[in-house]
């Protein structure tokens, strides 16, 4: 089973540098380009999907609507399991005004990113469990020949990445998480485990140059 995680394209919060968490940012026109281009080079490369699913969040399901109109994908399906970690009081914030009004915050333990409990939001541990849900729906639901695409979030889709290729699951996994990049993710059993292999990433960058400008 193929599966596609997909970063939603640049959002008008992206563009200023801010904390986005819950905040429904729509996206820039930079971000509607680049979801344009993510969905002719998907294309081109005769990626098909049996099932799109897409936070609720207006950057995500924006990104998502592009995709399905663009790339032929089916309508998008709204999951709450993949909307992004609810960063609490951080959101909104520029790195900036969080470390004058947190400025605890950028010398956390690395046992501590991820988790936005002490700042009213999400804990990394609800995190996990809404992440494995989507996991196992998906696995449970789909064949071996269908295709998946989900759309969601860089904190998110960090979380699944971890959860789905990592045994036992890493608290850390150093990588980019970028506007519209995508993940190709093949689901696999070894030795009686589910999981997926992550066959390759690629970053908007290396997928051409964005033709579509909003009128």
């Amino acid at each position: 089973m193929p599966i596609y995680l997909i970063r939603h394209g640049q959002s008008l919060g992206n563009s200023k540098h801010v904390y986005q968490g819950r905040m429904d940012f729509p996206l820039a026109e930079e971000g509607v380009a680049q979801a344009h281009l993510l969905a002719a080079w998907l294309t081109a490369r005769g990626v098909v999907a049996d099932a799109l699913f897409t936070s609720p969040l207006k950057r995500a399901h924006q990104t998502a609507e592009i995709l399905s109109r663009a790339a032929g994908f089916p309508e998008p399906r709204i999951e709450l399991l993949i909307e992004e970690y609810a960063a609490g009081s951080l959101e909104g914030l520029t790195e900036e005004e969080i470390s004058r009004q947190f400025p605890e915050f950028a010398g956390r333990p690395l046992d501590e990113l991820g988790d936005f409990a002490k700042y009213g939001g999400e804990s990394y541990e609800d995190m996990q469990q809404r992440c494995r849900q989507f996991i196992a729906q998906v696995q449970d639901n789909f064949t071996p020949e269908q295709g998946v695409v989900a759309v969601s979030h860089g904190g998110c889709l960090y979380q699944l990445l971890k959860l789905w290729c990592g045994w036992p699951a890493p608290r850390h996994f150093f990588t980019r998480v970028t506007n519209c990049c995508c993940f190709r993710l093949t689901l696999r059993e070894v030795q009686g485990l589910r999981a997926a292999q992550l066959e390759w990433m690629v970053p908007i960058e290396l997928m051409g140059q964005p033709e579509w400008r909003q009128g």
